[in-house]
């Protein structure tokens, strides 16, 4: 799987193999908290994301 992911502010976004956005994952979801620190495994698609003191793993279905 080929993909970027970047943090902007408390959202995460998506972008493909050609730097076009696939999907935002919204802040929203996790109480609009600033993203601290984000790391994707393009391997396995996942993406680790932290909140405060809390990390999410997010993973393709």
């Amino acid at each position: 799987v080929v993909f970027q992911a970047y943090a902007s502010g408390c959202d995460i976004v998506i972008l493909g193999s050609n730097f076009e956005r696939v999907q935002i994952i919204p802040g929203s979801k996790h109480g609009n908290i600033q993203v601290g620190c984000l790391s994707c495994s393009a391997r396995l698609g996942k993406i680790a994301a932290s909140y405060g003191d809390t990390v999410s793993i997010f993973e393709p279905f």
